[in-house]
């Protein structure tokens, strides 16, 4: 496969470009093309991907393709060069620890490659992906080295109709380093396609993706009054210059006592890619930004109907309340909660307002859950943050904002198996959502929280009943949300 002519096949495609709508592409795994990132310093897998080869419909199948790449096409940076991603390794589960699923056929990666014995082969083909374009088919498939790098296969026997959506054909795995700035443009260099016939299938052309480095404003706000270090400048040279907030596309003409406010954080953190999904009726974050007199904003993004009327409209999170888990107290006396079933502990609430609260909440605890009547199941949030004496009228004084989407109605939890239970699971069952619910009602120890198993009244009021768990149940049983919108207006 290596040792092909890839400037004639980029030539050949070049030729018949306007023949069809059919596209090859490179893109950031887990994106549409385009990777946003704040620092360097990280691998990245890429993947090439086909369009619909049958747009219109004609009946056309293959039973061939091949792509080439070009990594000195990635350097395309203000600053710093990108690199094939080659981790070390001894075999190739090493491979499928740092990558996960790498193929299994000949073109899957593997541990050592000519150039480089001994690291993991940066190009391969996962053929047990489920939209693998070959995937289930004997085929011939290979990944070499030649002036360029690249995949290939040929089916054994047959060809494969267009499945009318886009297809995977293969990864390759590139580094992005440390001292990177600016926008890399990482695109395929060439690519062929042979239908049925051994005919070549005419391409439109091939698409690049793009990673870029964003930069910003470097504020020192331990330093009193505060500094502005620089601008248009990364996350990693801010922290190498000694600056401890970093805002991306800020300027230094902006005053750092009101910008470099780091986001709010989900309590767990979500995997990359995945939403922030936790609990039903609340919003549990972590402010963050220890010392800082700072408010809390949350905007109603995109909420199911009827709350939708909401949709843009925005509250603050007001001063917290103390919660004890099983007593069913607020504001114990000294934080210490009378006889309960089960040990006892405690957390802090906020409920919604139309005026910003301005405090240092780490003075009360790591995460804060807020809620209020329109916190409800099914919800899209984002939520901010604002420094005391700062224009709320000016968008560029709020930090960048934590989406946070609120699980199915009636979905607690995935299960109580481990302590803690899992977080909600997109489903919602007796043995699981009703059993927890119904556990925290008799204050199991190893039950879920007040915070995922309180769903009513319409303000919920972290005091678990078993109307609770009732409203589980019903809502396993196909019943909606049971609660409608006071006002379609949050704050007059």
């Amino acid at each position: 496969f290596g040792g092909g002519t890839p400037g004639y096949w980029a030539t050949h495609v070049s030729d018949v470009q306007a023949a069809t709508d059919v596209f090859i592409s490179l893109k950031p795994q887990g994106t549409d093309g385009d990777l946003a990132v704040s620092r360097g310093g990280f691998g990245v897998l890429l993947e090439c991907k086909l369009s619909d080869f049958d747009p219109g419909g004609s009946g056309i199948e293959l039973k061939a393709w091949q792509v080439h790449l070009d990594p000195t096409g990635f350097t395309t940076g203000q600053q710093g060069t990108m690199t094939m991603w080659t981790p070390a390794c001894a075999d190739r589960s090493d491979c499928e620890a740092e990558w996960g699923d790498v193929g299994v056929g000949p073109a899957a990666a593997t541990c050592g490659w000519t150039a480089n014995p001994g690291v993991c082969t940066p190009f391969f083909v996962n053929d047990v992906r489920s939209d693998y374009l070959f995937n289930g088919h004997l085929e011939l498939a290979a990944c070499g080295q030649s002036t360029t790098l690249g995949c290939g296969s040929t089916l054994l026997a047959g060809s494969v109709p267009s499945p009318g959506s886009e297809t995977y054909l293969m990864t390759a795995a590139a580094y992005v380093p440390a001292d990177a700035e600016g926008t890399f443009t990482i695109c395929p260099r060439s690519g062929t396609l042979l239908d049925a016939n051994s005919q070549f299938v005419p391409l439109m052309g091939l698409m690049c993706g793009t990673i870029t480095v964003e930069t910003g404003q470097c504020c020192d706000l331990i330093s009193d009054p505060f500094v502005c270090i620089g601008h248009t400048t990364t996350a990693n040279a801010c922290a190498a210059a000694g600056g401890n907030s970093f805002v991306v596309g800020n300027s230094c003409a902006d005053q750092c006592s009101c910008q470099g406010l780091n986001p709010p954080l989900p309590a767990t953190l979500a995997l990359p890619g995945n939403p922030v999904m936790e609990t039903n009726r609340v919003l549990p974050v972590k402010p963050g930004n220890v010392g800082s007199q700072i408010a809390i904003l949350v905007t109603f993004v995109d909420l199911p109907a009827p709350f939708n009327v909401l949709n843009g409209q925005s509250m603050w999170a007001g001063p917290p309340a103390e919660y004890c888990e099983n007593s069913g107290q607020t504001n114990p006396s000294n934080g210490v909660c009378g006889i309960s079933p089960g040990a006892d502990r405690t957390f802090f609430a906020s409920a919604l307002q139309c005026s910003p609260f301005y405090t240092d909440w780490s003075m009360f605890s790591v995460v804060v859950h807020i809620f209020g009547e329109f916190i409800v199941p099914n919800g899209l949030y984002s939520i901010q943050l604002i420094r005391e004496g700062c224009d709320a009228g000016t968008a560029a004084n709020f930090s960048a904002a934590l989406p946070f989407t609120t699980s199915k109605w009636g979905d607690v939890v995935k299960d109580c198996m481990m302590s803690p239970c899992g977080p909600p699971d997109g489903s919602v069952d007796v043995v699981t959502d009703v059993t927890a619910g119904l556990d925290k009602f008799m204050n199991v120890d190893t039950g879920t929280t007040k915070t995922r198993a309180d769903v009513e009244p319409k303000i919920i009021d972290f005091v678990i009943h078993i109307s609770d768990v009732t409203f589980i149940l019903d809502a396993f049983g196909g019943k909606p949300y049971p609660f409608e919108p006071s006002t379609s207006t949050a704050c007059p």
